[in-house]
């Protein structure tokens, strides 16, 4: 049995009936095809699975899932592709964009003045923790 976690970059085919759905996993070892019945993933979920490697005879290696976790977004880049994809109708576009806004922000941040720092890192940790409290409220 193995155990990966990653991305689902995106839905290829899913049957509505049987919730049997093909998908492509992005994680650290680059993208994977995986098959299960899986009816309540989305696009840009962060996913944890457990199942076993297959040979499809035409599609090559899949990850035949047995189990599968749903992810809260545990940082910037989870939470990017969680709001991108469209998954949480709740949250407003302006959100998102707020979201890209303060990745910007943390990955320019050395290069702006310590006093800048300290009041606007208060905002936007106030503002990041409320997009948390969205994406619980809304998931």
């Amino acid at each position: 049995m193995e155990t990966i976690k990653g991305y689902v970059e995106h839905i290829v085919y899913r049957n509505e009936e049987n919730g049997y759905t093909v998908f492509n996993l992005n994680n650290d070892d680059g993208d994977l095809t995986c098959v299960g019945k899986l009816h309540y993933i989305e696009e840009g979920g962060l996913l944890e699975l457990t199942g076993e490697y297959t040979t499809h005879r035409l599609y090559g290696t899949q990850l035949q899932v047995e189990t599968a976790r749903v992810c809260e977004p545990e940082d910037l880049v989870s939470i990017e592709r969680y709001l991108g994809s469209g998954a949480s109708k709740a949250i407003p576009v302006r959100m998102f964009l707020n979201c890209l806004m303060i990745k910007s922000f943390l990955k320019n941040k050395g290069r702006r003045r310590k006093h800048i720092h300290d009041a606007t890192d208060l905002r936007l940790t106030t503002l990041f923790t409320c997009y948390i409290i969205l994406l619980k409220v809304s998931g």
